[in-house]
């Protein structure tokens, strides 16, 4: 992985910490994941997420289906994933992961809970109504919950009595040292808040959870064709709302994968 550094080419430059080796039973189409999963990972990490919160997902991208899968793993409280597209919640649902429609969540009770409340929004654009649905189910649970904003949105927030004690969070990136040159190409150290970790441990640890099969790309809406093939490919793209992204498999001159 790597901005920047992992682009579509023959040939590739890739700083040493952002590469990793792939377990013989794991092939590339599964194992290409790995790098958005590293960011659901840090936005774990960022959430504070234990055993026995609840967590949910507002957003049924593969980030956001990528964390729900893993927050499966980290803890036995509920997982919920929100999106306003019912085709690509009928993929999730093959996860055993609770879904529900966007405007219903929106508009439905917030009833007290006994866990602790962690909300990932992964969305795109105009955040507004998302945000809100995320900070009044939170501030519904019995103890101090948080929101965490995941990816690039815009949201107008109304800070006032009414919301209560919240926390509000951002995950940015998958990890400390991300975009950091002289760390990645290992010249220098990074500082690492606690409780998080480097982009190189998280991208390990994404392909650890890839590799034990707590994430896969098996229930997602993922198509994988051939480079030629991208034309056609992308667009289904504008027609078929469950996909969440495309793998493009290249085959060089030599023949070799």
């Amino acid at each position: 992985m790597g901005w920047g550094a992992a682009v579509h080419a023959d040939e590739v430059v890739v700083p040493r910490l952002l590469c990793c080796r792939l377990p013989d039973h794991v092939t590339f189409d599964d194992a290409v994941i790995a790098n958005l999963a590293a960011t659901a990972v840090h936005a774990l990490d960022r959430g504070g997420v234990r055993e026995g919160d609840e967590v949910t997902v507002i957003g049924a991208g593969i980030v956001g289906q990528l964390l729900a899968q893993a927050a499966r793993a980290r803890t036995s409280g509920a997982v919920t994933v929100v999106d306003v597209s019912d085709e690509r919640l009928a993929t999730v649902r093959a996860t055993a992961v609770r879904t529900i429609q966007g405007a219903e969540f929106i508009e439905s009770g917030y009833e007290t809970s006994s866990a602790t409340r962690c909300a990932f929004v992964c969305v795109s654009g105009d955040a507004t109504a998302a945000m809100g649905a995320a900070l009044s189910w939170v501030a519904a649970g019995k103890f101090r919950g948080r929101v965490v904003a995941v990816g690039r949105f815009a949201a107008s927030i109304d800070f006032s009595a009414d919301l209560g004690n919240v926390d509000i969070r951002v995950a940015s990136r998958c990890g400390a040292g991300y975009r950091d040159d002289e760390y990645l190409s290992g010249q220098r150290g990074v500082a690492v808040p606690p409780g998080e970790a480097t982009v190189d441990h998280n991208l390990a640890r994404a392909l650890d959870l890839v590799a034990s099969g707590v994430l896969g790309r098996r229930h997602m809406a993922i198509p994988v064709a051939a480079f030629t093939e991208a034309v056609s490919v992308y667009d289904r793209l504008r027609t078929d709302r469950s996909i969440v992204s495309v793998i493009l498999r290249y085959e060089p001159v030599n023949g070799s994968p």
